[in-house]
């Protein structure tokens, strides 16, 4: 009895066995893997949302009522964990992830750890010679297999930096073309995974760098009421989007413009007051107030950087200020920030949480901004 008893007792628990096998996964990866639905849920929710139609023609505004009362922020001067030693010139930055790569013209390309700011390494040497540069600048990518471009002002080659850091020639965007070409360090951009944005005098050219057809006409940044003015600005572009945006150096105009510039809103402050005169002076641009000096996109706003200033009285006292504006992509204005440092070089983080600056009057020249949600 005690053996039939024994017996039935085993083949049930072999039963149990044998159906906990049969549901459990034969992969032990496969309970912690997100299904597609899931990964595709992720997907949507990073995402943009579709923004609506771009409203066109020229807006004559005034920044005291659109923007309200100023948010004043103080930053943080980051002392840099370790004994590298550098004074950015000439300088521009792209962040990738956890890199902060910057351009500057006794660099070429530093490295940094973001948030920590620990120096990686230097990309690129200074020179004359092959995959050499003379007036480097740093631009983003959108292609994800780079973590960056890199470019010369004066001879127009385009590097893409792979996630190694190796820097790999893609294309030149124009022959020599002496002195008068060039491409401007605020005004060549991303316009998609493989093309890009940038200015020659005073049009914009849209160029791909996988193939060799040169860049072709895109928009004319030249306007009647500026009369002889130089159209010198900045851009920022913002292919999720179809966006690019360009603010003028000496006007407080700004055109917010799909990738195309087949529609184009203006917003005009009216406020310029150039001296054409000064043209013709070494150094003569100098003594005109310097309105929009950067355009720092992000995924769901753009940031404007305004200095205010005729560039001899900036730091006259050691008064370092400036203001930064922040729009949506349609051009409407949101807020306005005005920050306690004074720099040509800053960036917003794709999140729109921090503003990175470089600053020439400190010995550790990275100081960071924590913006308000």
């Amino acid at each position: 009895m005690h053996k039939i008893f024994f017996s039935l007792l085993l083949l049930a628990w072999l039963l149990m066995a044998c159906s906990g096998k049969k549901n459990a996964p034969t992969n032990p990866e496969a309970a912690s893997t997100p299904s597609d639905t899931t990964a595709l849920a992720q997907t949507v929710a990073d995402s943009p949302a579709p923004l609506p139609p771009l409203e066109t023609g020229e807006f004559t505004l005034d920044d005291e009522k659109v923007f309200g009362k100023d948010i004043e922020l103080t930053g943080t001067n980051i002392v840099e964990p370790d004994t590298f030693i550098f004074k950015p010139t000439g300088p521009r930055m792209v962040l990738n992830d956890n890199l902060l790569i910057l351009s500057s013209w006794n660099g070429p390309f530093y490295v940094f750890t973001q948030p920590g700011f620990k120096y990686v390494k230097t990309i690129g040497r200074m020179g004359n010679g092959p995959d050499e540069f003379n007036s480097p600048v740093v631009f983003p990518s959108d292609d994800p297999q780079y973590v960056c471009y890199l470019t010369d002002q004066y001879l127009g080659k385009v590097y893409g930096v792979d996630k190694d850091l190796n820097m790999h020639f893609l294309k030149r965007l124009f022959d020599d073309g002496g002195v008068s070409t060039y491409l401007d360090r605020e005004t060549t951009c991303p316009s998609g995974r493989d093309t890009v944005t940038y200015q020659l005098k005073s049009t914009l050219y849209r160029a791909s760098l996988s193939d060799p057809t040169p860049g072709h006409k895109i928009h004319s940044l030249q306007m009647k009421s500026l009369g002889n003015m130089p159209f010198i600005g900045a851009l920022g572009t913002n292919a999720e989007r179809n966006r690019m945006v360009f603010a003028y150096k000496y006007a407080k105009i700004v055109k917010f413009m799909d990738l195309e510039a087949k529609q184009v809103r203006i917003l005009n402050f009216q406020k310029s007051g150039f001296d054409e005169g000064t043209m013709h002076k070494v150094d003569g641009l100098d003594a005109n107030m310097t309105h929009y000096m950067q355009v720092l996109p992000t995924r769901d706003y753009v940031f404007l950087t305004y200095s205010g200033q005729v560039p001899y009285d900036v730091g006259k006292d050691k008064n370092y200020f400036m203001w930064v504006e922040q729009y949506d992509w349609n051009g409407n204005p949101i807020r306005r920030f005005k920050i306690k440092d004074f720099s040509i070089n800053a960036i917003v983080s794709r999140d729109a949480s921090r503003l990175i600056l470089t600053a020439y009057y400190y010995d550790d020249p990275f100081v960071v901004y924590d913006l308000p949600e």
